[in-house]
């Protein structure tokens, strides 16, 4: 293919190469498991280039962020896309309402039964990658259970090639940042509320407009719910001025003000 010669970087031209032979090798048409993150958006629009027949599989329900399925829904039709979504329930699920620390294993183990099930058991591919095996991901016991492809760990790919080659083949945001199931928000084996859940999201909402418009780069945090407190997680170092200022836009929202805290470490939190 033209697009594979294109790719300036010999390394990834051959997990390209590799990928698209992967993919080729499915049964048409297969189905991706797309959240609206970079991962799952790179294997739809590779697949794509490459003229294979696909269909996205997006789930929505109260465990997840209506901004991040309106945003793939647009993605999906300016790229001319086929998208199907299912609404979900999850937390009927002892183990995911409570938060247990394997709760992933059930949310994917049910999700993708969920999708299998419309799709008739056809081939069914996520967007995992070489990097999810370095990370406690407990969903992945599911995966490997219902036989969900991954062409990405498959072909080798991290994170970081997903990036360089979704920059390469003109994919739209291809440093977009991480967004995390909102249930790692919580501390393992508490009860989850669909309440505090949407008070996540309000939070989130605002403060990633206020660093948009007051930093010049992207910035990476999570809000987190300890015990029964807000606090706001990052890593790189904010004045002391522009806390202050957030605090304010804050109070403005009519939300009460959020505790800072700076870690070395952003992710997997509630994992030490």
């Amino acid at each position: 293919m033209q697009l594979l010669t294109q790719i300036p970087i010999k390394n990834l031209q051959k997990k390209a190469q590799n990928l698209y032979n992967i993919l080729q090798s499915l049964p048409a048409p297969f189905y991706i498991a797309c959240s609206g993150g970079l991962d799952s958006r790179f294997l739809a629009f590779f697949a794509q280039k490459m003229h294979l027949n696909i269909t996205l599989l997006h789930v929505i329900g109260d465990h997840t962020d209506i901004k991040e399925s309106n945003y793939l829904q647009t993605w999906a039709k300016n790229n001319n896309l086929s998208l199907k979504i299912f609404p979900i329930s999850i937390f009927d699920i002892k183990a995911i309402g409570y938060n247990h620390k394997d709760r992933c294993y059930f949310c994917k183990k049910k999700t993708f039964e969920i999708m299998l099930a419309h799709i008739n058991n056809a081939s069914l591919c996520d967007g995992s990658h070489t990097d999810d095996k370095n990370t406690y991901r407990p969903g992945m016991r599911a995966l490997q259970e219902l036989n969900i492809h991954s062409p990405l760990a498959m072909a080798n790919f991290s994170k970081n090639d997903i990036k360089q080659l979704a920059t390469s083949i003109q994919l739209e945001n291809p440093h977009q940042k991480a967004k995390p199931c909102l249930l790692t928000r919580f501390p393992y084996n508490t009860k989850i509320e669909k309440e505090k859940i949407q008070q996540i999201i309000e939070y989130e909402t605002i403060c990633e407009e206020f660093f948009l418009q007051n930093l010049s780069t992207t910035f990476d945090f999570r809000i987190r719910n300890i015990d029964n407190k807000l606090c706001l997680h990052y890593t790189t170092p904010l004045e002391e001025t522009l806390i202050n200022k957030l605090q304010t836009t804050l109070i403005k929202a009519n939300l009460t003000p959020i505790t800072l805290t700076q870690l070395s470490v952003l992710s997997g939190y509630f994992d030490n």
